[in-house]
């Protein structure tokens, strides 16, 4: 597969996200709370901002609740597996490619 620059990135994202538990993260206003049993057991940041308003800060806070590590994983796990999958299209085009110029080859000789 390409080596592209978005490799590296994608592997320090995933290596960074399987060093965090892989717990439920929910927002709470500003804050943002690690989940587990249903139960917000840790804080795991608030968002301040002097410049952002407090709606700003509680909607950094969802977005940050939602892109918790183990979506992350869900969504660099789904691009690798689409990734393969465009590679082996890629491989059975380049296949039938080749055996329709073999069979226009044999068309045009006869």
């Amino acid at each position: 597969m390409n080596n592209k620059p978005a490799d590296g990135l994608k592997q320090a994202l995933r290596e960074a996200a399987e060093k965090i538990e892989s717990r439920t993260w929910e927002a709470e206003g500003s804050q943002v709370f690690s989940v587990s049993n249903g139960t917000a057991d840790a804080l795991v940041l608030e968002v301040f901002g002097d410049e952002t308003s407090g709606q700003q800060d509680c909607d950094i806070a969802h977005f940050i609740a939602a892109a918790n590590p183990a979506t992350v994983i869900m969504l660099l796990d789904e691009i690798e597996m689409l990734s393969k999958s465009e590679w082996n299209l890629a491989g059975e085009l380049a296949d039938a490619q080749q055996k329709i110029a073999l069979k226009c080859k044999c068309c045009k000789s006869v």
